[in-house]
């Protein structure tokens, strides 16, 4: 196809919605490389990642070929692209801070921490991010200068119906490919970063709304007879104290110094010739103080908040968000907390 041949193609509507749909593909591939680590080895992997945004770009961004009116089509295809940029874009900022993918849990009570990760968020931002979205720009600012211009043709269900099996089938492809590559990809789940190597981030997204959906419907159907099994079989498994700490320090009063980001290394540690934390070392020293340095940490993405939860009522954190922000608001109760 020759550049005259390409320009006619994307005046049309069919050629406007491949247009976004190759713009996506590549603006993709060009953040799966640059700011995500998914461990890609092989050619064939490359491969599949190739693949893996275009099946549910067509999908999503078909939706507006439906539209009959012309006007209201092109808005609509635009609008879908721009969705599914901020959902790559959000990720992107969200790998950067946990080397972790959004969950639709971390989604849904976004509206909870927004408003104290603003500053957080524009530390995050690099020039680089700019690529995301300088595509929608452009193309606006084409719209808008009539150098693409709405095609004002007709527009049936046959031709969008079409496309939308295109989608799928290419989608079934991905699918199939990955799991030709990683057997029982979605059966045996245990790293976000391999359902985005080998499905792209809508699908991935799409995949875990489904176990979230799933995972609500287990609460929902919690009953009373189920929480007396749990307390059973702690009870039945519960360790005995260990009498070299168990009441060791009985009657002294409890105080929690609780450090945002602190590492053992700063302990001791000398400046020329000065102690960087002198108050504290008194205490790690101090004949009365218990210190562990060979412990694993049971945070989960939910990191500082998960840590507090757990020194203060002893809860872990959870795989898909924050603890708090998932259960905290309707889970912990005065009769819980009160036990504590």
């Amino acid at each position: 196809m020759n550049k005259k041949n390409l320009t006619n193609f994307i005046q049309t509507r069919i050629g406007f919605f491949c247009l976004l749909v190759v713009l996506f593909t590549l603006k993709y591939i060009f953040a799966a490389y640059h700011d995500f680590n998914l461990g890609i080895s092989d050619p064939y992997q490359h491969f599949i990642m190739w693949l893996s945004p275009v099946g549910s770009a067509i999908l999503l961004i078909s939706i507006g070929l439906y539209f009959s009116k012309p006007l209201v089509s092109y808005c609509a295809m635009l609008l879908l692209d721009f969705a599914n940029s901020g959902l790559l874009f959000a990720n992107i900022l969200y790998y950067r801070q946990f080397s972790d993918f959004i969950t639709v849990k971390t989604i849904t009570n976004a509206g909870k921490v927004a408003p104290g990760l603003g500053k957080s968020a524009v530390a995050l931002l690099q020039p680089s991010d700019l690529l995301l979205w300088l595509d929608l720009i452009v193309v606006v600012a084409l719209l808008i200068t009539h150098k693409i211009k709405i095609d004002q043709k007709s527009f049936g269900l046959l031709t969008p119906f079409a496309v939308t099996s295109v989608g799928a089938l290419v989608l079934v492809l991905n699918i199939f490919l990955a799991e030709s590559s990683r057997p029982r990809l979605l059966g045996t789940t245990f790293d976000r970063s391999y359902i985005v190597k080998y499905l792209g981030i809508n699908t991935y997204t799409v995949y875990d709304g489904i176990k979230n959906e799933q995972t609500e419907q287990v609460n929902r159907n919690a009953n009373t007879a189920d929480l007396n099994k749990i307390l059973t079989y702690i009870q039945r498994n519960k360790l005995p104290a260990n009498p070299e700490y168990f009441g060791k320090e009985k009657g002294k009063n409890v105080i929690i110094i609780h450090l945002e980001s602190f590492q053992q290394f700063l302990i001791d540690l000398k400046i020329n010739g000065k102690e960087v934390t002198p108050y504290l070392n008194s205490i790690y020293h101090d004949k009365h103080t218990l210190s562990f340095a060979n412990f694993y940490h049971q945070v989960g993405i939910g990191r500082t908040s998960d840590a507090e939860n757990m020194l203060e009522t002893g809860t872990y954190g959870i795989s898909d968000g924050s603890l708090f922000t998932a259960m905290g608001s309707s889970n912990c109760t005065t009769d819980f907390t009160s036990t504590w």
